[in-house]
């Protein structure tokens, strides 16, 4: 299945699963500003007066594009989240084909409930959409925990580094044990700090931030 024809059948079973929501958006064109890929059919729906930002992968994506829904996910909710002030985004939807959700259902639960995440099975032959029970997806073990934390934090993290040459010598991303969240960590001393997508800098703003660890990069040098 080609991408378009998935587009179009994705389009016709949001509009059947969701019958009784508005989809206000529905688009697959990539972003490289804003590190959207192409991949990903995403958009906007509302239902029940609550606005949903919402994320697709097809079937005939490789492993890796499937593996990476989640992070992409969170990265159009955060782009959602920001751009369509005063309208709240409630939450967001992930649809990913069926047999393939177990690992981004396990990830899930590393997230703030806040979040209000919702991820469905899609099955191309019967074209149907059902909603999976994340509960069923089994506790991680810690060292997993973080594993996906910094999994699903690693859009932002590289988003922050991509700003610093040299970057990895002196800025350190750690999961924060009985958190969700990652802390950047700048010569050891903890700046930032990522969660649900989002990195909030505590002792610099971000524009300082970045200053601060590109003069201590070509202090190094």
């Amino acid at each position: 299945m080609n991408r378009e024809k998935f587009r179009a059948q994705f389009g016709r079973l949001l509009r059947e699963k969701f019958s009784d929501a508005r989809v206000e958006s529905l688009t697959a064109s990539p972003d490289l500003k804003h590190s959207l890929s192409g991949l990903y059919p995403r958009g906007l729906m509302t239902e029940a007066g609550r606005t949903w930002a919402f994320l697709a992968v097809s079937p005939s994506e490789s492993a890796a594009a499937v593996d990476g829904t989640l992070a992409f996910a969170l990265l159009w909710l955060d782009y959602q989240r920001k751009w369509s002030l005063p309208r709240r985004i409630y939450g967001l939807r992930l649809i990913l084909p069926t047999g393939m959700t177990a690992a981004t259902a396990q990830r899930s639960k590393a997230l703030d409930r806040s979040l209000n995440l919702e991820i469905f099975e899609f099955d191309a032959a019967t074209e149907t959409l059902r909603q999976v029970d994340t509960k069923d997806a089994g506790n991680l073990p810690r060292l997993d925990n973080q594993e996906a934390l910094l999994a699903v934090a690693r859009p932002q993290i590289v988003e922050v580094m991509n700003l610093v040459s040299e970057a990895s010598r002196v800025i350190e991303a750690v999961p924060l044990p009985g958190t969700n969240e990652v802390a950047l960590r700048f010569r050891g001393l903890e700046s930032a700090r990522w969660n649900s997508g989002v990195v909030r800098y505590g002792q610099y703003s971000s524009d300082a931030y970045v200053r601060a660890a590109r003069r201590s990069c070509e202090a190094s040098l």
